[in-house]
C-alpha cells in the first residue's frame, strides 16, 4: 500500500490592484503620495476610477478628494505622468473631432462625444503651448456661439446644465464645448500667454460674456487714459490675527475692461517686482463645485507687476483691481489706465470719498458695472 499526502491550496479571495491602463499604482486608500513631476492621477478600484489631470505635489487618495468612484470596493491611487508633446496631439484630434460634428462633417453620438471630452480634459493643460492649439480652439469657440449661440444663451444651456461630466443626459456636446471654452480662459489668458499671443487675442470677445459677468461696451476713446489712486500699503498685523488680515488687499481702480479689449497699466517703478498684481474680474471664487452649472468655473485673470506698463486682456472683461500684498509699504500711489472705461464707484476712503451729490449727478449714470 503507496501512502499518499494530498495537499490542498487554499487561496483566500484577494483583489490585486490594477489601474487603468499606463498608470503605476502609488497608494492605497487614505494613503498620500508625492508626484515625482505633473502627472494625471486616478483613483479607484475593479475598473471604476476618478480622475484629476496636470497635477503636481502631493495628492491624498481618499474619497474626500476624489468622490468615490466604486462604493463598498477598496480604492487604490495610480499616476501617470504627463507627456505634454503626446497630449498636444490627443487635444488637437479632440477639438477637431468635436469641430466635425458640430459641422456634420462627422457626426458623433453622445456617447463617443463623451468620449472625446474625456480626452479634453485629460490634456486641456497643454492649450497654450502651441499657436496652432490656440487658433483651433478659438475657431470651434467661434463657430460654436455663431451657428449655436453663445454659452447660457442658447436654447442647449440656457438656465444651466447638470454639473455631471459623464453624465448621458442630452448635454454632451454643451459640456465638450464648455470643456474647451474654459480651458482657453485657464492656459491661454495666463499672463505668460497674454504677452506671447496678445497679437493673436487682440479684440477676441467671447460673446457668453454678455451673460456673466455681463455687457460692458469698449470705451468711446481707446486713446484715453484715466488716473486712479490707491492704496499701496498693507501693514503689519501685531497680536491675534483676525481674518483675511495677512491676505493681499484688492484695491478698486474704479475702471473696467471691457471683454476682447487690450488695456495698459502703467505704474511707479517702486510697485515693479514687489508682489503687486492687476486682477481683471471681481468674480474669483471658482465654481468648480456647483450644481448645477450656471457660469463658467472662472472668469478671472491676474497679472503680476514685473514692469512700470502692463497689458492686460480677458475675454470676460471685468473691473480692474491692483492687488496690494501684505506688508507692503507705498501709501497712496498713482496708476494710469488707457482703453477702459469707467465704472460707478461710490468711496469712503480717507483719500478719496464719493459725496452724495456727486454719486447722484454723476457715478451711477455711467456704465453697468459698480464698485462700492
Amino acid at each position: 500500500m503507496v501512502a499518499m499526502t494530498l495537499v490542498f491550496l487554499v487561496t483566500n479571495n484577494v483583489s490585486f490592484a490594477q489601474g487603468p491602463p499606463g498608470y503605476t499604482l502609488c497608494a492605497e486608500e487614505g494613503e498620500m503620495f508625492t508626484l515625482p513631476e505633473r502627472s494625471h492621477v486616478a483613483y479607484g478600484g475593479q475598473g471604476k476610477f476618478n480622475y484629476r489631470y496636470n497635477q503636481t505635489g502631493t495628492i491624498t487618495f481618499n474619497n474626500a478628494t476624489f468622490g468615490d468612484p466604486a462604493p463598498g470596493v477598496h480604492k487604490s491611487g495610480y499616476y501617470q505622468i504627463a507627456d505634454a508633446t503626446q497630449s498636444i496631439g490627443k487635444l488637437s484630434w479632440a477639438i477637431m473631432s468635436i469641430k466635425d460634428h458640430l459641422t456634420g462633417t462627422s457626426p458623433l453620438s453622445n456617447a463617443q462625444i463623451n468620449s472625446v471630452s474625456d480626452t479634453i480634459e485629460a490634456h486641456i493643460f497643454v492649450l497654450g503651448d502651441t499657436l496652432s492649439l490656440v487658433l483651433q480652439a478659438f475657431d470651434l469657440v467661434d463657430y460654436y456661439e455663431s451657428n449655436n449661440g453663445p454659452m447660457f444663451l442658447n436654447a442647449a444651456s440656457q438656465g444651466g446644465f447638470p454639473n455631471d461630466f459623464k453624465a448621458s443626459d442630452g448635454y454632451e456636446l454643451v459640456r465638450a464645448v464648455f470643456k474647451i471654452q474654459q480651458g482657453i480662459q485657464d492656459y491661454v489668458y495666463t499672463s505668460v500667454n497674454v504677452a506671447k499671443y496678445l497679437d493673436v487675442l487682440r479684440g477676441r470677445k467671447f460673446l457668453t460674456a454678455d451673460f456673466f459677468p455681463g455687457d460692458c461696451p469698449a470705451p468711446v476713446d481707446s486713446s484715453a487714459t484715466y488716473t486712479a489712486q490707491i492704496n499701496g500699503s498693507m501693514p503689519t498685523e501685531y497680536g491675534k490675527r483676525t481674518a483675511w488680515s495677512s491676505t493681499p488687499a484688492r484695491r478698486p481702480t474704479g475702471y473696467y475692461l471691457s471683454p476682447g479689449s487690450t488695456g495698459s497699466v502703467k505704474v511707479p517703478a517702486a510697485m515693479v517686482n514687489k508682489g503687486f498684481k492687476i486682477l481683471v474680474g471681481a468674480h474669483t471664487f471658482d465654481h468648480t463645485g456647483h450644481n448645477p452649472v450656471k457660469r463658467f468655473f472662472r472668469v478671472t485673470n491676474t497679472f503680476p507687476i514685473t514692469d512700470t506698463i502692463t497689458q492686460i486682456i480677458n475675454p470676460f472683461g471685468g473691473g480692474i483691481y491692483i492687488i496690494t500684498p501684505y506688508e507692503a509699504d507705498l501709501g497712496i500711489v498713482e496708476v494710469q489706465l488707457t482703453n477702459v472705461g469707467s465704472c460707478p464707484v461710490f468711496s469712503a476712503k480717507t483719500f478719496s470719498k464719493t459725496t452724495l451729490q456727486e454719486w447722484i449727478d454723476v457715478q451711477r449714470k455711467t456704465q453697468p458695472l459698480g464698485r462700492f
